[in-house]
């Protein structure tokens, strides 16, 4: 049985989007980091990061370094970002959402993260592709 005409195509795509992504690729173009799409965006790369960090506190964005998006059939934000650790544990009853005004741990560690989030708002759904952390000195 081979690899049906849907399963390549989805290959194919995904191939595409990834060449082009790389460096936020040559279409991308600067974007208000205000604009609703990219604050939702941005929201869903930092619960995603939040969700597979092993760090016990919740991360919050502090500041948005650049922001670019470029037309990929769906939207691809490109996004780098100032995290800080929030005195928020995971798993309280209090999400993110409510961690909102929390401040940030005086000594806190802060992550500068490159994200790139792929939405394909016509299926209303949202994927991380990229997400690369590293901590400012």
């Amino acid at each position: 049985m081979g690899i049906g005409w849907q399963c390549r195509w989805v290959l194919f795509n995904t191939f595409l989007i990834s060449v082009s992504a790389i460096n936020g690729g040559p279409d991308s173009e600067p974007i208000n980091p205000g604009d609703e799409r990219v604050q939702d965006s941005l929201d869903f790369a930092v619960e995603s990061f939040n969700a597979f960090s092993k760090d016990d506190h919740l991360f919050k964005a502090t500041r948005v370094v650049s922001a670019r998006v470029q037309d990929l059939g769906g939207l691809l934000y490109i996004l780098d970002v100032e995290l800080g650790r929030t005195q928020c544990m995971k798993g309280a009853e209090e999400g993110l959402t409510s961690c909102l005004n929390a401040e940030i741990v005086e000594s806190s560690q802060k992550l500068l993260c490159h994200f790139e989030v792929l939405d394909t708002f016509w299926k209303n759904e949202k994927s991380l592709l990229e997400s690369d952390c590293k901590p400012v000195s």
